[in-house]
């Protein structure tokens, strides 16, 4: 068992299709939780729920970006 996930994280470390995807996905619900919860914040009365969440969300969205910049480098280096 341990050598067949030890293979799929070794093959999610080396397409950079999945990666992206699944940096997109970050980004997806990053930005949901940030529009759904965080924007309640202002909108509404003030829920601790509503600020962790919201919080959650750009902590989401900062993942996402130091994805991409990673998946950028990387194609980058490659090319050299």
């Amino acid at each position: 068992m341990n050598k067949i996930l030890k293979k799929i994280i070794d093959f999610i470390k080396g397409e950079i299709i999945i990666r992206t995807f699944i940096s997109f996905i970050i980004l997806d619900i990053g930005a949901d939780l940030l529009m759904n919860f965080g924007f309640k914040l202002i909108y509404s009365k003030f829920s601790i729920v509503n600020l962790v969440l919201g919080i959650f969300g750009v902590i989401l969205l900062i993942i996402f970006f130091i994805l991409t910049y990673k998946d950028i480098c990387l194609v980058v280096n490659d090319e050299k």
